[in-house]
C-alpha cells in the first residue's frame, strides 16, 4: 500500500479545524522557499476568488429582492 496518511474526520467543529491547520503547518515546514511562496500566492488568489463569488451572490440577492418588491408591490 504505502505510507500514506489518510485523515478521516470523525468529528466536526473547532477541534478538527485546529488539527487540520496544525497538519498543514507541519507540511509547510518541509517545503522549500519557492514552494512556500507559490503556496501563499495560490492561497491569496483562492481567497480573492471566494470573495468575488460571495460578493456576486450578495449582489444577485439584492437585485432579486429589489425585483420582488417592484414586481409584487
Amino acid at each position: 500500500m504505502g505510507s500514506q496518511n489518510i485523515v478521516v474526520p470523525l468529528y466536526f467543529g473547532n477541534q478538527f479545524l485546529k488539527e487540520n491547520i496544525m497538519a498543514n503547518k507541519e507540511k509547510a515546514k518541509h517545503l522549500n522557499a519557492k514552494q512556500q511562496a507559490y503556496a501563499e500566492k495560490q492561497e491569496k488568489e483562492g481567497r480573492n476568488v471566494v470573495n468575488w463569488i460571495f460578493g456576486i451572490l450578495i449582489l444577485c440577492a439584492a437585485v432579486f429582492c429589489a425585483y420582488s418588491i417592484y414586481a409584487f408591490a
